[in-house]
């Protein structure tokens, strides 16, 4: 279970949009590039992160995030163990240098 930190909760962050837009993506930047900005952080350094969880209960009308129905659990429970692995990664990667200041979730419906 992860721990709970709810003062990474306590300031308000913009809505998400996507920066750079997926039109902008390329296969330019990839694993070499993440791994040599990652370890470009210096001890200290602010950051914050957005958590998508694509699997809602149901399918709000007004709805503009990419998501889809939670009706297997399976999905939900192997996307949660991917997104532990990843958050693991990029932490061993960082080596504590940085400091979490916000986190944002977005996504699926609470």
């Amino acid at each position: 279970m992860w721990p709970y930190h709810p003062e990474l909760l306590a300031k308000p962050v913009p809505r998400y949009t996507s920066y750079p837009p997926a039109t902008e993506f390329t296969s330019g930047v990839g694993v070499n590039q993440q791994v040599e900005a990652l370890n470009a952080i210096e001890a200290g350094t602010p950051f914050s992160i957005y958590v998508h969880i694509p699997y809602c209960n149901s399918i709000c009308w007004y709805c503009g995030c990419n998501t889809g129905l939670a009706a297997k659990e399976h999905r939900l429970q192997t996307y949660l163990e991917a997104l532990e692995a990843e958050i693991t990664l990029v932490g061993k990667l960082m080596g504590g240098r940085g400091k979490l200041e916000r986190i944002a979730f977005g996504g699926g419906s609470p």
